[in-house]
């Protein structure tokens, strides 16, 4: 059975954002708006999608 938690507000990046590059199998996010959406990488901000797809990338 998945492990589902609700987190909501400034959580999101804590507790799911910048995890999502670390995932090894499977990662379900729901909301409203992703396309606008950018995380912390090093010092810089990319955009989540486009993470997102460098993961897809890498696993093929």
């Amino acid at each position: 059975m998945p492990f589902i938690k609700y987190i909501s507000n400034e959580l999101h990046y804590n507790e799911v954002l910048s995890l999502a590059s670390t995932c090894k199998e499977s990662l379900c996010i729901g909301t409203a708006d992703i396309k606008d959406l950018h995380v912390k990488v090093g010092s810089n901000q990319e955009p989540f999608l486009m993470i997102v797809a460098t993961l897809l990338k890498k696993g093929g």
